[in-house]
């Protein structure tokens, strides 16, 4: 490297912080190993790596780093500067409310442990960590030792230096660092820097999630001798909700971990873990052990202790030949015989070769995690030969390199050429970790051109449109019918209404791609549609064009019941997807779910999880987009991608959200049919008991009667610390007229205004459910002990009679509500709703601004109207897991024949959105026009407003893919 670069390195950084050669890389070298061509520069902070990337990229010089224990040897002997991040190591805040950290990427594991231990929080504890630096393990989506229950990766936003020297946050921290969230305002574009190595931008801080230190933590062990039917007991016994973990480990790794003689241990240790109160914790242990029973294994009591103090405990990658990766269990056979065929192969005896497994989200799948113990060097390219025969054999990688990097990205159809449009947008001049999962002889996506006739909305080119649509897709399924087309025209909200040009029904995804080609060849926009339940203005075609009713794709639907997944299309409806699922097993007594939204069952599916939607249940389960493991897009060139790892060869239907490297499944949530059109979605279903005991409980803060702002207070915090207790299914805070509606809904002779004055001001409802009769009545202990506390009250439904006692049912929060006499969805002839995440101690404050808005643009100024007579009030639907945020949601219901209703409405969503973006709430969804004021703020302390516009350039450049579905495009007006 020039000196005089050399010289401006350490002015950046200075003297001592800049070493040539091994000197400064060793401490990330395997033994012999040399980098003779690198430049070690260790920065401080932002500023400085910012300075060095600015330098690398004026100098066009390569920029390196690991996310692992060792560089990989792809990377030896390359030329460029080699980035290290030890002196980055500020734990910049932990916030034990919202149970979060945000850490520097120096930081190391034991670091982390040690501040929080005092506070009695805890990180999620790694099976393997890739490195010692926290941040580098969360970024690189490590598994946790919990995966069985807490499955998905626990980061919820990055800190990056892009290759243009300026700082991105990602997530919600885009927009504000008051709320930890991985949602972004539109599409979730953070999604491609988790598991990416660096190459689309530089970590240097990750925002992790934390759980509280419970009452009791403890284990159980088994001792098995053969290891089939110690995976059989894995996938089974965690459909059962009782486990926190569930890790299979041979005597090799137990010995590593515990000390001793492998002849101490059994052949195989099944360790389950359990944590919370005293009295849960002894119930749930002594069911799975009645479980336990069933398989051929016995009790290991002595190793219960030495066990359960290794379960917080943060264990790295054991060897310097480690191999990791998910599989589903039916899998395991096959790639058990073959690890056992490559270490014999190897010379390596059965004393050698460490294993352990991790059950992976309620039994759904295994990750496997093989060490070989040796220092010969020689073992390198043999664990490389497994690592590629294992894919073969149905193991998913997800941060594949080398040669096994290359078998799986090329094996995934327009998969690199989509990575490689994504990275010549963020790093153009290729300086960030070049050749690292994209390669120069790469080929790169490319949009379609339109053609070179007449283009656009002229009464000819239409015409000839529809000709030609009717040729590829059948002239009964086109039309340019006012009648048809005006009912594609409006939805039942705010939102002004415009009309397409032709409705088409395509029925396949190849009938989908040739829809595009022929939009972009004559210039007509596309806007997709599944089901017709139209809203907020988002499935409006502003501006003309084809409209792509998805209505008749509704004839894919297949259940997984290994992997617990449903394939479905456009076209299925919730509560069908609901009825096909309940006939599956998942396990014994136990059925097949899938997790729905509140709102119309006639709702797709699909287009729900699409549009990045939660369930009533999202505090159990967590949002949509984690929930889905597989969608099929037809891109806007009319080509195919499918992202999620069935989309690799062998690997079947995985319970992960994400795509190998760099996850591109984001990019399509939220979007609106901007970045294409999706034909088919796989989502997780869950395990319920056949006969689950289930009660709902309504709640209200009745010792407040008197003050309704200390009542509300009182409220959320209940809330909040159930959220930390971990046992509920389902929360739900209403306001007095939503609670009315309900009751009108479900009983004749009722009356809204006559239910009112009844009605309790704080509802909220509670879902709990149990193993059995004794888990419920254990949780609803601990449920009852939380709402005394802050004053709440559990109501007798028989206050409100006999009919609603009978009437109470968990039915709605699980299979979506009904389709027919939905009274609430229809009362008024039209209903919206706007919601957005906040920390859980700003709502009774947002609570009170949103009421004076109420009071001065909703309520009328008779003053025989109350406010809750105003029908809306602030709900919290959720929360996020452990109440680390609540969601916050306000409803309207008004007569859209009456304009002073419409503009009364129109006023009040508007004013309300704005205000949620105030308190920190990035909003669920632009609709009604909102991201013109809400995405301009991503671009304050985040580069995402500026990402976005240049992603919809580089994949749309002739923005005819729902074209001002958001305000990204030059000619927006």
């Amino acid at each position: 490297m020039d000196e005089s670069v050399l010289n401006e390195l350490e002015g950046i950084v200075g003297k001592g912080n800049v070493r040539k050669g091994t000197e400064g890389t060793q401490r990330f070298l395997r033994p012999g190993c040399e980098t003779p061509f690198l430049v070690t520069v260790r920065p401080r902070s932002d500023a400085e790596l910012q300075q060095t990337v600015n330098l690398a990229r004026e100098r066009r010089i390569a920029i390196l780093t690991t996310n692992d224990r060792f560089l990989l040897r792809e990377d030896l002997h390359k030329e460029g500067i080699f980035l290290d991040f030890e002196r980055m190591n500020q734990i910049e805040k932990i916030d034990d409310y919202t149970l979060m950290a945000h850490v520097q990427r120096g930081v190391t594991w034991d670091q982390l442990q040690e501040a929080l231990r005092p506070l009695g929080i805890k990180a999620a504890a790694p099976l393997a960590a890739n490195s010692i630096s926290v941040a580098e393990s969360h970024a690189a989506r490590f598994v946790s030792k919990a995966a069985s229950k807490f499955w998905d990766y626990p980061v919820t936003n990055l800190r990056l230096v892009l290759a243009n020297g300026r700082i991105h946050r990602t997530g919600t921290h885009g927009f504000s660092d008051e709320s930890d969230g991985r949602n972004e305002g539109g599409p979730n574009l953070s999604n491609w820097f988790f598991g990416a190595d660096d190459v689309l931008g530089i970590m240097t801080r990750a925002s992790i999630m934390l759980w509280p230190v419970c009452e009791r933590r403890t284990c159980l062990v088994y001792a098995f001798e053969d290891v089939t039917e110690m995976l059989k007991a894995m996938r089974n016994v965690p459909r059962t909700e009782l486990g926190i973990e569930y890790l299979g480990i041979n005597r090799v790794s137990l010995a590593n971990v515990l000390g001793g003689d492998v002849k101490d241990y059994p052949d195989w240790s099944l360790v389950i873990g359990f944590e919370g109160r005293a009295k849960r914790v002894e119930h749930n242990r002594d069911r799975v052990d009645k479980l336990l029973r069933r398989f051929r294994c016995r009790r290991e009591d002595r190793l219960v202790e030495p066990m359960t103090e290794q379960l917080d405990l943060p264990w790295m990658e054991a060897s310097e030949y480690h191999t990791g990766f998910y599989a589903l269990f039916s899998r395991m056979s096959g790639i058990e015989a073959e690890v056992d065929r490559a270490a014999r192969a190897a010379g390596l005896s059965t004393d050698k070769v460490g294993k352990i497994f991790s059950a992976y989200d309620h039994g759904r799948a295994v990750y496997a995690v093989y060490d070989w113990f040796s220092q010969d060097p020689a073992l390198g390219s043999a664990l490389n030969a497994l690592n590629l025969s294992l894919a073969d054999r149905g193991a998913f990688f997800d941060r594949p390199h080398g040669e096994l990097g290359r078998k799986v990205y090329t094996s995934i159809p327009n998969h690199l050429p989509v990575l490689k449009r994504i990275k010549a947008m963020l790093d153009p001049h290729k300086i960030l970790n070049p050749g690292r999962i994209v390669r120069e002889e790469d080929p790169e996506w490319q949009p379609l051109q339109t053609g070179e006739g007449e283009i656009g909305l002229t009464a000819s080119n239409v015409e000839k449109v529809k000709s030609k649509l009717a040729a590829s897709i059948g002239e009964e399924w086109v039309s340019d019918n006012p009648v048809d087309l005006s009912a594609y025209g409006r939805d039942f909200t705010i939102f002004s209404g415009e009309r397409p040009n032709v409705v088409v029904l395509p029925r396949t995804t190849e009938e989908v791609q040739a829809v595009i080609r022929i939009a972009y060849e004559h210039g007509i926009p596309i806007v997709p549609l599944s089901t017709g339940f139209n809203h907020g203005g988002l499935a409006i075609p502003r501006k003309g064009g084809i409209l792509i009713d998805l209505k008749r794709m509704n004839e894919r639907l297949v259940i997984d019941d290994e992997a617990m997944t449903i394939t479905v299309g456009p076209g299925i409806r919730m509560r069908s997807a609901w009825w096909e699922a309940v006939k599956h097993r998942a396990y014994d007594n136990f059925h097949l779910k899938p997790i729905l939204a509140l709102t119309l069952g006639s709702v797709s599916l699909l287009s729900n999880y699409v549009a990045r939607g939660g369930a009533g249940s999202l505090f159990k389960y967590g949002l949509n987009p984690e929930l889905t493991v597989g969608m099929t897009w037809v891109l806007p060139n009319g080509e195919v991608l499918r992202v999620g790892p069935g989309a690799v060869p062998h690997v079947g239907n995985l319970p992960l959200h994400f795509t190998p490297g760099p996850d591109l499944c984001g990019m399509f949530f939220n979007a609106d049919g901007m970045f294409g059109v999706c034909t088919e979605l796989t989502a997780k279903l869950y395990p319920e008991r056949d006969d689950a005991e289930a009660f709902e409980d309504l709640v209200t803060a009745a010792n407040y009667d008197q003050d309704y702002h200390h009542a509300f207070s009182e409220t959320v915090k209940a809330i909040h610390a159930l959220g930390r207790e971990n046992v509920t299914d389902f929360m739900y805070k209403a306001h007095p007229g939503l609670f009315a509606l309900a009751m009108v809904d479900m009983f004749e002779g009722l009356t809204v205004r006559g239910v009112i004055g009844m009605a309790p001001q704080h509802p909220l409802s509670t879902v709990v459910s149990g193993y059995d009769a004794e888990e419920l009545a254990i949780k609803r202990e601990i449920v009852a002990e939380v709402l005394q506390k802050h004053g709440l009250t559990v109501i007798d439904p028989a206050m409100f009679g006999e009919e609603m006692k009978n009437a109470q049912t968990t039915a709605p929060t699980k299979m979506s509500l009904g389709i027919k006499g939905n009274f609430a969805a229809t009362y008024k002839g039209a209903f919206q709703w706007t919601a957005c995440n906040i920390r859980m101690d700003k709502i009774p404050e947002f609570a009170r601004r949103y009421e004076e808005l109420v009071r001065k643009y909703w309520k009328t100024s008779d003053p025989k109207i109350s406010v809750e007579h105003a029908m809306t009030g602030t709900d919290i639907q959720g929360p996020l897991p452990y109440a680390r945020a609540g969601g916050i949601e306000v409803d309207f219901w008004w007569d859209q024949g009456n304009p002073e209703d419409v503009k009364r409405a129109t006023t009040m969503m508007h004013k309300t959105q704005k205000l949620m973006l105030e308190f920190g709430g990035a909003l669920f969804r632009n609709m009604f026009g909102a991201g013109e004021y809400h995405l301009p703020l991503w671009g304050v302390v985040s580069e995402y407003w500026n990402i976005l516009k240049s992603a919809r350039k580089a994949f749309d450049p002739a923005n005819l893919m729902h074209p001002d579905v958001l305000p990204v495009t030059e000619d927006y007006i």
